[in-house]
């Protein structure tokens, strides 16, 4: 029961850090050249991964509605934030608004 919580939080803090922005991650330099497809892909990957540590569930419970997430939020960034993106690994500002709200649309859990 212990480790379900501790699993639970760690994956909450690993989706925060994401949406946060959190500029302790390392940027990954494969992201600087990725086409937007990609950057959806590993958004979406991202989220299932997470989701599912979150929810304490299987991934492919959550893998639609990760997709749903992606679609949204890469949809919704302007060029700009998703540059931003492929720089940092993370959304900025103004796309972890965009990413929250797509969180909510798509009947996730919030970090």
């Amino acid at each position: 029961m212990q480790v379900s919580r501790v699993s639970m939080l760690m994956s909450a803090i690993c989706l925060g850090l994401v949406l946060a922005g959190c500029q302790a991650v390392t940027p990954d330099p494969l992201l600087r050249t990725a086409s937007k497809a990609t950057l959806k892909e590993r958004t979406r990957m991202t989220c299932t991964y997470t989701q599912a540590r979150l929810q304490n569930v299987k991934p492919a419970k959550v893998e639609r509605r990760c997709g749903c997430y992606a679609a949204k939020t890469m949809k919704a960034l302007t060029p700009a934030e998703v540059q931003a993106f492929r720089d940092t690994s993370v959304f900025n500002a103004s796309a972890r608004l965009k990413a929250l709200a797509a969180v909510d649309a798509c009947g996730l859990k919030r970090p």
